[in-house]
């Protein structure tokens, strides 16, 4: 339960550092925001809540994958991952599942960093 609340504030906060980018319907911070509790439940061996954030996750990334062609190459990883975390999370492997959520949520913040 404590990885819920830790996440919840630091979703919390992103959501406010991201709030121009939100206000523009940017894709990108709804797939982190997605990501972020995914592994939060995850973390706890909540595999049903997890999967429902993974795909809500896996929505976003792909609309921004498809609006952001420099964003693309990472965001494209993290639906890889996502679409992994989904199928291992069905199959009963919350773990497995949970590293996949992780993978993804460091491409996409990988995908709104300024390199």
């Amino acid at each position: 339960m404590r990885h819920i609340r830790a996440t919840f504030a630091t979703s919390s906060l992103a959501f406010f550092l991201n709030a121009p980018v939100i206000a523009g319907e940017d894709p990108t911070a709804y797939a982190l925001e997605h990501a972020a509790k995914a592994q939060a439940h995850g973390d706890d061996g909540r595999t049903k809540e997890m999967l429902e954030h993974a795909e809500e996750s896996l929505r976003h990334a792909r609309a921004s994958e498809k609006r952001h062609a420099e964003q693309r190459e990472h965001m494209a990883e993290a639906v890889k991952h996502l679409e992994k975390s989904i199928d291992h999370g069905k199959a009963g492997q919350g773990r497995v599942a949970n590293k996949h959520v992780y993978d993804a949520l460091v491409e996409i913040r990988k995908s709104t960093s300024s390199d």
